[in-house]
C-alpha cells in the first residue's frame, strides 16, 4: 500500500457529512484514518485529513482533505460536484460532495512516474 502522502498534498477536498450514532459510526474518526469511498458503482481507499481539528464526530459536517492510494485510476472520473459515501464494510457511514480539486493532477503524474507504480493505466 502507498504511504500516506496526503496531510501535506490532497488530492481534493470535499465536504462531509457524517451520519448521526444510531445510523452511522459510534465513535469519531481521527485525522489521518484512512476510509473506503464509493462513487461510480467502484469503492476506493483515501485518507481522510482534517484541517482544523485531530478529531471528527457522528452527527458533524466538515470541509475533508482526501487523499486517493491510487490518484491516477480518479483522472476523468472525479470532478467537483462528484457525490460519493463513505462507507465501513455495508454500512454507509457518511456522504459526501467534492469541493475543490487539488492536488490530482500533480499526484497522478507522481505516481505515473513512480519506479514503484502499482497501478497500470
Amino acid at each position: 500500500m502507498q504511504e500516506n502522502r496526503g496531510k501535506e498534498q490532497p488530492d481534493v477536498a470535499a465536504e462531509i457529512s457524517y451520519l448521526s450514532p444510531d445510523r452511522g459510526r459510534k465513535s469519531g474518526i481521527q485525522s489521518g484514518a484512512w476510509s473506503h469511498l464509493h462513487y461510480q458503482n467502484e469503492t476506493w481507499h483515501v485518507w481522510q485529513h482534517f484541517k482544523d481539528t485531530a478529531w471528527v464526530w457522528p452527527g458533524e459536517t466538515h470541509t475533508v482533505y482526501l487523499s486517493f492510494q491510487y490518484p491516477l485510476l480518479q483522472v476523468g472520473r472525479l470532478d467537483v460536484g462528484t457525490t460519493f459515501v463513505l462507507v465501513e464494510g455495508a454500512r454507509v457511514v457518511a456522504y459526501g460532495k467534492v469541493t475543490q480539486l487539488l492536488h490530482l493532477a500533480e499526484n497522478t503524474e507522481q505516481q505515473r512516474t513512480s519506479p514503484f507504480q502499482e497501478v497500470q493505466e
